[in-house]
This record gives structure tokens, sequence and C-alpha cells, in this order.
């Protein structure tokens, strides 16, 4: 059985999917990684626009859109939550791309 890395033209360490196609790996954005982790937080993700409004505007949505965990929290708390996720998400995920 042929090695799937060397079936597809591509060198080992390179990223590769489960089945040993090569994937395009990228570090992710931080408000890819916020818009991402607001779903644990949030029944509607934020959207992209959402760092374009005013402060009142992002409190408003996320204190409307709070997940049942954070239903009763302001927004600031929420934030700081969605923020760490979002850190840790950054963190990780880049980790992982270039231990690859």
């Amino acid at each position: 059985m042929s090695d799937k890395s060397e079936e597809f033209g591509q060198a080992p360490n390179e990223p590769h999917d489960e089945y040993g196609r090569p994937v395009k790996a990228r570090k992710i954005t931080e408000e890819e990684s916020l818009i991402y982790a607001s779903g644990e937080y949030l029944c509607e993700n934020i959207p992209v626009e959402f760092f374009d409004w005013e402060d009142d505007k992002q409190d408003k949505f996320l204190t409307d859109n709070a997940h049942e965990s954070v239903e009763y929290a302001s927004a600031e708390y929420i934030w700081e939550k969605i923020d760490m996720l979002g850190w840790s998400i950054r963190d990780n995920f880049v980790k992982e791309v270039s231990d690859e």
C-alpha cells in the first residue's frame, strides 16, 4: 500500500486531512475567533459588523442574545467570556498549525 503523502505529492510534514489530501492552513483572525466563540455564550453569533457598532449597540446585542447560562449577566461579563474563549481558540489553533 502506498503512502498517502506520496500519492498526493506532498511532504509528510505538510498539513493534510484524514484521507491524506493536502489542506491549506492559515491563522485564524481575532474577529473570526470572537465570532466563533460568541456562539458558546449567545443564541446568535455576533455578526461581522458587530466590531463597527457603538458600545451601547454591542452591549444590547450581547444581553439580548445571551444564552441561558449567562442570561442574567452584564454585557461586560459576557464579552469577557467571549474574549477569553476567542483568545484560547487563536492561541491553540496557531500552535496546532505551527506544530504540523
